[in-house]
């Protein structure tokens, strides 16, 4: 089973999980807005028992806070400044439920990898296709992902959706030796 998830604000409704069927089919599943994603995630982890789960969200701190050598950033990972990725502590909350939520799953046997859907989006061209700019481009952007991948996808209702599948794809990426893997394994990786 591959999951991709992207991971919204704890109550917004904006937290959306891909996962691969038996059939090879990508299904969605959304939070509601009011509901506890975090809940909703580990929820998802007690039904379907992944043993894999690729998030958008940082699964770590800059090393400078664990006196890791060369390491002396207090705001970003080398991933992210490789990646152009956001800080982890400008994310602060987020970062820290995924944090939490990595430790949980662990104890489930479930281990979580980071991934970043802005940069596979980026690095196939999707930008000057309308990516994030407008619902409409939505479609558009779905057609371009599906020329490059041989999945089945349905329902594909928001950029939280498209998220979540780019995250899934890392995710198909890292098996097939396709992947893109930023920083230092000891601070945390960012694997597109």
């Amino acid at each position: 089973m591959l999951v991709g998830i992207d991971f919204g604000n704890k109550l917004s409704g904006n937290t959306v999980i891909a996962y691969t069927n038996p059939e090879n089919q990508i299904l969605f599943s959304k939070s509601n807005k009011g509901e506890d994603a975090d809940e909703f995630i580990f929820d998802f982890i007690l039904s379907a028992c992944p043993s894999e789960i690729f998030i958008d969200a940082p699964l770590s701190l800059p090393g400078v806070y664990h006196n890791l050598a060369d390491c002396n950033d207090y705001f970003f990972r080398k991933a992210d400044k490789i990646a152009s990725g956001m800080s982890p502590m400008f994310l602060g909350g987020l970062t820290a439920r995924a944090i939490c939520l990595k430790n949980q799953a662990l104890k489930k046997s479930v281990r979580f990898f980071e991934t970043f859907p802005g940069y596979l989006a980026r690095d196939w061209g999707m930008n000057r296709y309308g990516y994030k700019k407008s619902g409409k481009n939505i479609p558009t952007i779905l057609e371009l992902i599906l020329k490059k991948v041989s999945f089945t996808v349905q329902n594909v209702a928001t950029w939280h959706h498209i998220d979540a599948l780019l995250a899934l794809i890392s995710h198909h990426r890292y098996h097939t030796g396709e992947a893109k893997i930023f920083g230092l394994s000891e601070e945390g990786v960012i694997i597109i």
